[in-house]
């Protein structure tokens, strides 16, 4: 009936949303928080800086939201990565991740973008910049205090 409407919905398996086939089956959402930890790839202190991570999944796409506020990176060097996802990769070519930084990166001149990857069977995001002619390259540390990491993205999980 169209007057009326249900408060919580509890099934015993999953729903189908927009259709009955196996694309619409709706059985797996999850929420919850992780431990991120920020890495140096040549080098990096002895206790890591860790921040919360929060997660949604949603069958097999994990939608991932990080942020290191006002931190101090002065031990770490080399190129930046943040390891500790909940989830490992499952697909290349799957994931999509925006990196917002202030302070904390150095890269070459020329770089358009800055963007994470993930590897496949990896939970390690590694960031890259896209220079001219397709070319990528590492974003390391600019050392300091009052540095700031913000990274969200979506990707399948294995």
């Amino acid at each position: 009936q169209s007057n009326v409407r249900f408060k919580d919905l509890y099934l015993s398996g999953g729903a189908y949303i927009g259709g009955t086939g196996a694309a619409n089956y709706l059985d797996d959402v999850e929420e919850g928080t992780f431990t991120a930890t920020l890495n140096g790839g040549t080098g990096h202190p002895t206790t890591r800086l860790t921040t919360t991570g929060y997660y949604t999944k949603v069958n097999q796409m994990v939608h991932i939201g990080i942020n290191f506020n006002n931190i101090t990176n002065t031990s770490y060097s080399g190129q930046i990565s943040v390891f500790g996802l909940p989830f490992a990769c499952g697909e290349p070519g799957r994931q999509v991740f925006t990196v917002g930084s202030y302070y904390i990166a150095s890269f070459t001149s020329g770089v358009g973008n800055i963007f994470g990857h993930l590897a496949v069977g990896g939970t390690e995001i590694t960031l890259l910049g896209t220079l001219s002619a397709d070319t990528w390259t590492a974003v390391n540390h600019s050392v300091g205090s009052s540095r700031y990491l913000q990274i969200n993205g979506v990707y399948r999980a294995a």
